[in-house]
């Protein structure tokens, strides 16, 4: 085709020569009929790319089979070197895992050896009668301790024998008293069947009266012995359930016959005073029972004086050797008793049995603890030597069937 000669001024001067042109149309009309023609533009513009991605999706399923056998190799292939090293480091952590165990499992072995064999050391030194006999503090733990006198099988003395029950808080003390005395083994103790008593007892807390009905043929007025032992043993054990008196009857009547004594209506349970404790020992026994003597003693240096001297005529022993060499005795009653030991003093396990004696007779002149110094060791049994130690709360503890 010619390209055209005319100039633009020419062509602007043709055009204004032309006729008017008037549209008659709406303009919302024209804006739909020019937005349709702009919308079918962007389509026709974005429909390429659509196809060019179904052409790539196409191809992809075609070559699919071919690149999934290609990577699946490559994968296997590092997957098995990857295992190959993660089972050699899953073994040198499983074996390290159990070696720890093992090392956890050894430990703990020979922990629980250690304290198995102090366990038996203990039960040893148990069975070689090397432990407190006395009731302590924490013995009781929610339960509450009970004292009987009971006379030994030659009639000569009555022993307190303390048992531990649970505590009932529905039931006073006193029936306490009476429930457990069926419970109680005094001959398997090697000491005499004393309980139960053969009494209907019965207790008024309001004049600290105990009224005991003896039936007609009681046999505790028979012979001074029996006689002897059924009062010691009345007044010692009733002294400690806060009873000032005992009514006799027999069979409701007021007063009961004793051989010996004649009509008994009253007993009167007297305060013990200051006591010392010595020691009694059963045929064939090498553990002794701990066991207040009748005097009672102004001072407790006077006290410990004579607890280093034999009773022949009651069969009490010395519970204080002649190892135990005390220097000098202070304190008041209410606190602590200090007792210095003489030097070169060296207090033994052997003497575990004496030291329970001094504290008990402690006990009984109303002291709360002991402190000992000079005693060259740290340890006595149970007893820190280097601490203050609490007194017993009762003596001669033995065990019950429930």
């Amino acid at each position: 085709m010619r390209k055209s000669e005319l100039s633009d001024k020419q062509l602007e001067e043709m055009l204004r020569q032309m006729p008017k042109i008037k549209d008659q149309r709406d303009p919302r009309d024209i804006y739909q009929n020019i937005a349709s023609k702009v919308e079918k533009k962007k389509r026709a513009v974005w429909l390429f790319p659509g196809l060019a991605a179904s052409a790539a999706a196409l191809l992809f399923i075609i070559l699919a089979p071919t690149l999934l056998d290609w990577n699946f190799s490559m994968q296997e292939s590092s997957e098995q070197n990857s295992s190959a090293y993660d089972t050699s480091e899953n073994d040198q952590s499983a074996n390290t895992i159990l070696a720890d165990t093992d090392k956890a499992d050894s430990a703990s072995m020979f922990e629980a050896a250690g304290q198995e064999e102090e366990i038996t050391s203990l039960a040893e030194a148990k069975e070689a009668n090397l432990g407190v006999t006395a009731v302590y503090e924490e013995d009781l733990n929610g339960s509450q301790v009970l004292t009987y006198a009971i006379p030994d099988p030659n009639a000569l003395v009555t022993i307190p024998v303390s048992v531990v029950v649970p505590e009932d808080k529905t039931k006073s003390d006193f029936d306490q008293y009476k429930d457990t005395m069926d419970s109680l083994r005094e001959e398997e103790w090697g000491l005499a069947d004393f309980y139960p008593l053969n009494a209907e007892l019965s207790f008024d807390p309001s004049i600290k009266t105990v009224k005991a009905d003896l039936p007609k043929d009681h046999q505790y007025g028979i012979g001074s012995a029996n006689e002897i032992m059924f009062f010691s043993a009345m007044e010692k054990t009733f002294e400690n359930l806060n009873v000032e008196k005992i009514n006799l009857y027999t069979d409701g009547n007021d007063g009961a016959i004793f051989g010996n004594f004649g009509e008994i209506k009253e007993i009167s349970i007297k305060d013990p005073g200051n006591q010392a404790y010595f020691f009694y020992y059963l045929p064939d026994s090498s553990v002794p029972y701990l066991v207040p003597f009748t005097e009672n003693f102004k001072t407790i240096d006077a006290a410990y004086d004579q607890m280093t001297k034999d009773h022949e005529t009651s069969g009490l022993r010395a519970s204080i050797p002649a190892g135990i060499k005390v220097h000098e005795l202070s304190g008041v009653e209410g606190a602590t008793l200090q007792i210095t030991l003489k030097e070169g003093t060296e207090l033994t396990e052997n003497m575990l049995h004496s030291f329970e004696a001094m504290l008990l007779t402690a006990k009984s002149f109303g002291f709360q603890a002991v402190k000992v110094v000079g005693a060259e060791t740290d340890t006595l049994g149970p007893f820190n030597l280097n601490e203050e130690i609490k007194l017993p709360i009762a003596p001669n503890k033995r065990e019950i069937r429930n």
